[in-house]
């Protein structure tokens, strides 16, 4: 039984740059397109932290610090090998800006299933905040560090590989908090996340804890739907409480008494 791949990533991005003669000039000329200067990754369990940069490729680099077709080839590679992608925030934006600098460069798209962290904290918990870096320090795990705006500046005007360095290891760090931060809230997930036999292909029949895949799980009690009655297990290694897959009783039947309604008599006037 293998384990599913499970990758942890971010993006970080450039900004646009427009023409104006005034701050706020009407119908302002777009010079540059958003594109995007990083993306860090790590495979969920291992030790190594990647990141794949628009310096990587030196003279590519040197002529425009905008063109990203590099970093976006590369990543495609990686996130391919995927079965499940995570990111915070990512369905609506790391995943849709990632396809569109696909698009743009005329490659062809992904499939991978994916999850997102924000969507789980909404629905699951009540933080006072949902931005990552919030998150790792209420569960008191990695902490995020901070940027500057230079290094945008120095990066995209400079060529400054030294400000770059800067922006990937912000990067890299900011895929260690997600992968802390998303270890924490799984086991609290109910639904909206692929389950480890879908993830696996491992028959749905199958006893596994949807959460981890672990083997591990001790009976608790039951739980009763209109579909029958189901074991319920918490698992040792996650914590995760799930039910079985089969009900260990037949399907509910319920009977409902349905009488006739009387229509009210109307009375005359008189």
């Amino acid at each position: 039984m293998r384990a599913p791949k499970i990758l942890c990533w971010d993006i970080e991005t450039s900004y646009y740059v427009h023409t104006s003669w005034t701050k706020w000039t009407p119908g302002m000329k777009l010079v540059k397109e958003k594109s995007i200067i990083c993306i860090a990754y790590k495979w969920l369990g291992e030790k190594q932290t990647h990141v794949i940069s628009i310096g990587d490729d030196k003279k590519r680099f040197a002529e425009d610090p905008f063109d990203d077709k590099y970093v976006i080839e590369k990543f495609q590679e990686v996130i391919n090998q995927a079965d499940l992608a995570v990111a915070h925030n990512g369905d609506k934006f790391d995943m849709k800006f990632f396809n569109s600098r696909l698009l743009k460069h005329g490659l062809n798209p992904i499939l991978v299933k994916t999850y997102d962290t924000l969507k789980g904290a909404k629905r699951f918990f009540s933080f006072h905040s949902n931005r990552l870096g919030e998150i790792a320090k209420y569960l008191g795990v990695s902490k995020k560090t901070r940027t500057e705006m230079s290094w945008w500046d120095d990066i995209l005007f400079k060529n400054c590989k030294k400000s770059l360095k800067l922006m990937e290891d912000y990067c890299k760090q900011d895929v260690v908090v997600l992968e802390d931060v998303y270890k924490k809230l799984l086991p609290f997930i109910q639904t909206g996340h692929p389950t480890y036999n879908a993830l696996t292909g491992i028959p749905k029949d199958i006893n596994l804890c949807p959460s981890c895949g672990s083997q591990h799980f001790v009976k608790d009690g039951y739980k009763v739907l209109m579909t029958g009655k189901y074991s319920r297990y918490q698992c040792q290694d996650c914590g995760h409480k799930f039910r079985g897959k089969k009900p260990i009783e037949p399907e509910l039947s319920v009977q409902v008494d349905i009488k006739p309604v009387k229509k009210p008599t109307r009375r005359r006037k008189k």
